[in-house]
């Protein structure tokens, strides 16, 4: 149900307010006069039991109750009462012609058949069974004003009970909290820190237990080894813009051209968006000897993938995109459809933050992942962030890109490495955390996991 409230000079132009913006199926909750002219509550979609529920707009004594009626339309009195050349606002005759209508108008709303009363109620029970209705409030300042002060009241709540949470499980676990503090400083989320420092027994030093907990967190990660380049096949890099897929392609390609040869390996694009994005691949094909093709639709990638079926590894480079891109829709059909056998990986850059790396494995996981790349390692002071999202998604890690050198800068991922670089990342860089951030992010944890 939709509500808003008219103002207008008089009651004519109001009701044409109502008509225009809400039309002929709007009801006209009350009316009534204020300084300046007339003021009018209409609703879309009304239910009467919903607006008493809802409704926090108190209703003046100085206002008539009336009882609700839909706005046809079609001429009313009030259309023949108002004409253009007979209204002026400072005419005593138009005002007493005003309140008359007016008048008119509320005790034909009054007096509405019962047939008529009972068809609105069950059309509105069908609406709301179908489709809830969600009352939306116009910009009313005071409404504005409420809203603001309950988020503020809202955020002061939830600061005060994640300072609770959080000293609660201080004081019962000290060591845990400890650990939990230093793992959230590498840049892994509250959730999956607390999940590897409850792992670890508090009866131990310190060191022992922080030990303790890389070595859980390493066995924690699921790593492919090296399997792309060992058992071949068709492979497609998917990703957002900017994340490095078409250097991690001319890696992979050059590193199994060593191995095994120029002739095994193919090449296919379908970036037709990007400007130079297949001038690039082709020149990664010509200095490799591997052939190029373009795929602009799935019909076309589907074709080609079946005519290399002589070549031992097929890298698809797909177009990147916003994952609000509604293009990226088309792309992720293509894939799915082009053929069951190809393995997607998803390129997944390490200076990204943690929001957006979450945004990236859900948009990009419908085609099914086999696994992911973590590029820019080196132009990242954190691995923190993407070793917490792929822990949470539980997402093989198959390579780490941490050059623009082709072949040199891409290795196969080694769980050990990967958490000793990241301890290595946090100390370079000497990372500290606030106890606010400490304190909230865990608190947010906490009242998940008791809703």
């Amino acid at each position: 149900m939709k509500i808003k409230r008219y103002f207008a000079a008089d009651i004519r132009q109001a009701i044409r307010c109502v008509r225009e913006e809400q039309g002929p199926d709007a009801v006209i909750l009350s009316n009534r006069r204020v300084d300046g002219g007339v003021e009018i509550v209409a609703a879309v979609d009304y239910d009467e039991s919903l607006f008493e529920e809802q409704s926090s707009t108190p209703v003046k004594p100085s206002a008539p109750k009336v009882t609700p009626v839909p706005y046809q339309n079609t001429p009313t009195d009030v259309d023949d009462r108002f004409r253009d050349d007979e209204y002026h606002p400072s005419n005593p005759a138009t005002k007493i012609a005003e309140r008359s209508a007016v008048m008119k108008h509320t005790n034909r709303e009054r007096v509405v058949p019962a047939q008529n009363t009972a068809a609105r109620r069950q059309k509105s029970d069908v609406v709301q069974q179908n489709h809830p209705p969600q009352m939306e409030w116009s910009q009313d300042p005071v409404l504005v004003g409420m809203k603001n002060e309950l988020s503020e009241l809202r955020g002061l709540v939830e600061q005060q009970l994640s300072g609770f949470a959080w000293g609660n499980m201080a004081r019962r676990h000290p060591m845990h909290a400890r650990l939990m503090r230093r793992l959230m400083v590498l840049g892994l989320s509250a959730q999956e820190s607390q999940r590897i420092a409850m792992a670890v027994n508090e009866k131990q030093s310190f060191d022992q237990a922080w030990r303790l907990a890389l070595t859980i967190m390493e066995q924690s990660l699921t790593i492919t080894a090296d399997d792309i380049l060992r058992d071949g096949g068709v492979v497609a890099l998917v990703g957002p813009t900017g994340v490095g897929k078409t250097t991690a392609i001319a890696k992979l390609a050059a590193r199994y051209t060593l191995r095994h040869g120029a002739d095994q390996v193919a090449l296919i694009t379908t970036d037709n968006y990007r400007i130079g994005a297949q001038e690039q691949l082709r020149t990664f094909g010509q200095i490799l000897g591997a052939p190029v093709y373009v795929a602009k639709n799935y019909q076309m990638l589907e074709q080609t993938i079946e005519s290399l079926g002589d070549k031992a590894l097929v890298l698809i480079d797909t177009a990147g995109m916003n994952p609000q891109d509604l293009r990226l829709t088309e792309q992720l059909s293509m894939l799915r459809n082009a053929a069951r056998d190809v393995k997607c990986y998803l390129v997944l850059s390490a200076n990204n933050q943690a929001a957006g790396l979450e945004v990236s494995v859900n948009t990009f996981e419908k085609v099914g992942l086999q696994g992911c790349i973590i590029s820019k390692v080196d132009e990242s002071t954190s691995l923190g962030e993407v070793l917490s999202t792929v822990l949470s998604h539980q997402l093989p890690v198959a390579y780490i890109s941490d050059g623009q050198q082709v072949p040199e800068d891409l290795h196969p991922a080694r769980a050990n490495d990967l958490v000793a670089r990241c301890v290595e990342m946090a100390e370079e860089y000497n990372h500290t955390l606030p106890d606010e951030a400490v304190e909230l992010q865990f608190g947010k944890v906490a009242m998940n996991a008791i809703v």
